[in-house]
């Protein structure tokens, strides 16, 4: 990875997952000179970092980083993947609620 990739690569990792339009990416992953000089320097990058497997698009022309897995990062607490982990059933209390009319 030379250090144009390595600078969209930061600046997308910074965005967890959402998409950025390649605008953004030119004006944001590095200095205000740069982007006054080339305004579109990162267009090319991208369409390396693509072709690597690195980033994503979608339909709208926007980047994000590929996960490493082929499926959308999720955050969740520790708690939450431990319960998910022994099967998903703690934490349930077992209250029913009595839906039926009474007279």
């Amino acid at each position: 990875m030379d250090a144009d990739e390595r600078e969209v690569y930061n600046y997308l990792e910074s965005y967890h997952g959402q998409y950025v339009s390649v605008k953004e990416i030119c004006r944001r992953a590095s200095t205000k000179k740069r982007f006054a000089k080339e305004p579109d320097w990162a267009r090319e990058v991208l369409n390396r970092m693509k072709d690597q497997g690195l980033v994503e698009s979608n339909m709208g022309g926007r980047y994000r980083l590929k996960d490493e897995h082929g499926e959308k990062e999720e955050h969740m607490s520790e708690d939450t993947a431990k319960i998910i982990e022994e099967g998903g059933q703690q934490g349930q209390t077992g209250i029913t609620l009595d839906t039926e009319d009474e007279d």
